[in-house]
């Protein structure tokens, strides 16, 4: 097998190169460590930076910006007294079970069927539920309002018919749409699980005389439980900062989640309750922190359950038999009810001037709502707000993600394994409150006052939010290659960083890539860590459209949603012709 040329390169110089002298090895040394410490103190700032001010704000008795606070517990004592608060943390209880278990049992059967079945159109169907994953929450959530709210579209035309069969304004309805959205990360741990179990077991059972469906019930989705027991969790976390959903969907109708009670009772009054809004913030991070934690164990345990390489048999897929047809036409109507549908009706929304079945289309078409968002300069500075910290803010963010996976596993500094926590651990940290702590700290610092009205706040708190997602996407690859180039490289003299830049960076540049290409599409979806963070001139495109939502402005916010999915198609289709990447497998 032929080496890379970057590895040929570094181990044949093993023998062709002098021995560097102490000095400047020792000083190489303490350079590569000094700026090693200078990138963990950078991750630790950055992960405390919404943390500690939170903290300190629900213990005191007024906002951190006003310098004659005092300590005080008002804050938790109003928050375990208050029967608002008591019945938005059931809510979220509620909301959060039925939303996981919906999610879980639609990826599964999403993975199983399309992944170990002779199901047909088993591709484009697996397309198609992964298109919530690159969606905003808040552009399906606002697709669901559009189609099936009270007065929505198909809403309408089934009351016509006598049919009144669901209520999109309750807990119910809105654990739905959460789960429509959370599906596809059940679906693609599940699925990989699914694909990488070995055949074996299973013809030995059909030898035994089992059926295919006591095969998947008693052997396939028992091997998948390592990856079930993950995306629980994930799937909890996800519910249980769930922003846009709650917002969109529940407060229409006096519904309130834990998070749209925070972001009401702190900034949608005349006098907010700091207290009482940091102290219910940092309830929920912790709870958010204890199943993070156990997440990464099992994150981690995961690993003894899959294999890595190919097998020397191909898998064969189960033969559903006649049934299959019957499957085919209930998965179809599943994506197409939950999935197309919505996305069509923001596409409908968006190119009208009121969408009703008791009016016909054609009559109202109109291009007004898309003149409305570029005429006016405030939505399209929004747009390119969101453009350049996607492209430009994802390309920094990823630098930066580089240097941390750097020091955590290709570096001998001393806090690397701590390192490597605090990079995955703001996880546990809902966007929301990462804008909210943000705002904590610039208000009451104010050296830091001038940077709320830049993008570079902006860029920031998606950074800070996102950190954990870019680190899981290149840390595979780090512990994929040998340390025999780190120590090539030391042979010859290079630096810690020399050995980062042209060793480590060339092998891993397909994972730096995928980082970048997944970071720009969570930038450009971005929205709730921006709620508290943006001012005039720095609005961004999720921002403008809960403005419209709340404004009643349904048709300038379905053009917006749709030129949201229309940059992340873009770009999706440009890196995978452009970079090869893959988001999903």
């Amino acid at each position: 097998m032929a080496r890379h040329p970057t590895e040929s390169r570094f181990l044949n110089a093993e023998t062709t190169t002098t021995p560097v002298p102490p000095t400047a090895a020792s000083r190489a040394f303490v350079a590569g460590l000094g700026l090693q410490g200078l990138t963990a103190a950078i991750c630790v700032v950055l992960v405390l930076t919404p943390v500690v001010p939170i903290i300190l704000q629900s213990v005191v008795d007024r906002p951190l910006y006003d310098s004659d606070w005092q300590f005080t517990l008002r804050g938790y004592r109003q928050l375990f007294g208050s029967t608002e608060v008591a019945a938005a943390m059931w809510n979220t209880l509620y909301f959060g079970l039925v939303s996981t278990v919906l999610s879980l049992v639609l990826g599964v059967l999403f993975a199983v069927f399309l992944g170990r079945t002779d199901l047909p159109f088993a591709g484009p169907l697996a397309s198609v539920s992964l298109w919530p994953f690159y969606v905003s929450p808040i552009v399906l959530a606002i697709g669901w309002a559009i189609v099936y709210s009270p007065s929505g579209y198909l809403t309408l035309l089934a009351r016509g018919l006598g049919l009144n069969w669901w209520n999109l304004y309750s807990i119910e309805g809105m654990a739905v749409v959460s789960a429509v959205s959370h599906a596809p990360i059940t679906f693609l741990y599940v699925i990989g699980s699914v694909r990488q179990q070995d055949s074996a077991l299973e013809d030995a059972a059909l030898m035994a005389g089992a059926r295919p469906v006591q095969i998947l019930s008693r052997i396939t989705l028992p091997l998948v439980t390592p990856a079930l027991s993950f995306c629980i969790i994930m799937n909890v976390v996800s519910a249980l900062e769930a922003f846009s959903i709650p917002l969109v969907l529940g407060v229409p109708s006096g519904i309130d989640l834990i998070t749209s009670y925070i972001y009401r009772a702190g900034f949608s009054t005349i006098t907010p309750n700091y207290p009482l809004v940091a102290a219910a913030a940092v309830v929920l991070v912790l709870i958010i922190s204890l199943l993070t934690v156990v997440q990464l164990v099992l994150l981690r345990k995961s690993f003894r359950f899959t294999t890595v390489g190919g097998k020397s048999t191909r898998q064969r897929p189960f033969e559903l038999g006649w049934i299959r047809w019957p499957v085919l036409a209930l998965f179809c109507l599943y994506l197409l009810m939950t999935i197309v549908v919505p996305i069509l009706g923001v596409f409908a929304r968006s190119v009208t001037t009121f969408l009703s079945p008791l009016v016909p289309v054609m009559s109202t078409l109109s291009w007004a709502n898309y003149q409305t968002i570029f005429s006016q300069s405030t939505y399209v500075n929004a747009i390119w707000n969101t453009l350049i910290l996607a492209a430009g803010g994802g390309a920094l963010a990823t630098a930066l993600i580089a240097l941390i996976v750097f020091v955590a596993h290709r570096s001998s500094f001393p806090l690397r394994r701590a390192l490597d926590f605090l990079a995955q651990y703001p996880r546990a940290i809902p966007g929301v409150f990462v804008g909210l702590g943000l705002f904590y700290l610039v208000a009451a610092l104010p050296f830091l006052a001038d940077l709320r009205n830049t993008l570079w706040i902006l860029l920031i708190a998606y950074t800070i939010r996102f950190l954990p997602s870019g680190y899981s996407v290149i840390v595979p690859t780090m512990m994929q290659l040998s340390a025999d180039f780190d120590r090539a490289g030391q042979t010859m003299g290079a630096s810690w960083l020399t050995i980062c830049l042209r060793i480590v960076v060339p092998l891993a540049k397909a994972a730096l890539l995928a980082c970048y290409c997944i970071l720009v599409v969570y930038f450009t979806k971005e929205y709730s860590s921006a709620i508290f963070l943006y001012s005039p001139g720095t609005e961004v495109m999720g921002t403008v459209m809960l403005s419209f939502w709340s404004q009643g402005d349904y048709g300038p916010v379905a053009a917006l949603a749709m030129l949201q999915m229309a940059a992340v198609a873009v770009f999706v289709f440009l890196s995978g012709r452009l970079f090869g990447t893959r988001f999903h497998g």
